[in-house]
């Protein structure tokens, strides 16, 4: 990835572990840990995507580019508070938690573990 205005995440800016009996190459669950400060949760059909839009997206934020041209301040918080704890240097884990189908049954996992753990799911404190 080249770097957007001089700040380029490095490869390794978070660390990856897949539980027992999950895939990434299957639709599933993932979580966001930050060290301190909570976690997030999410799915996804194409885990690679998924992650390149989050790279893109904190990478935009430490360089102080828009979300998008025509909606330069949506950022959602799960990127703002990952953009934060690349610049703290905070330990940031990206967990792939288990593989759902497509459909119903992966969005209401996905709302229950949000319920469980999901501490940076929603809007930002205020």
């Amino acid at each position: 990835m080249k770097p957007v205005d001089g700040v380029k995440l490095p490869d390794d800016w978070y660390s990856l572990t897949i539980t027992k009996g999950a895939n990434r190459d299957l639709p599933g669950l993932y979580e966001f840990k930050i060290d301190g400060v909570g976690s997030y949760i999410g799915k996804y059909t194409n885990f690679s995507e998924r992650c390149k839009l989050y790279r893109r997206n904190v990478c935009n934020l430490l360089n102080k580019k828009p979300y998008r041209k025509g909606k330069p301040d949506r950022f959602r918080r799960i990127h703002r508070e990952l953009a934060e704890a690349v610049r703290a240097g905070k330990l940031i884990e990206l967990i792939i938690l288990e593989n759902q189908p497509p459909g119903d049954r992966l969005n209401r996992r996905e709302g229950e573990l949000i319920m469980e753990r999901g501490t940076l799911n929603g809007p930002l404190a205020g």
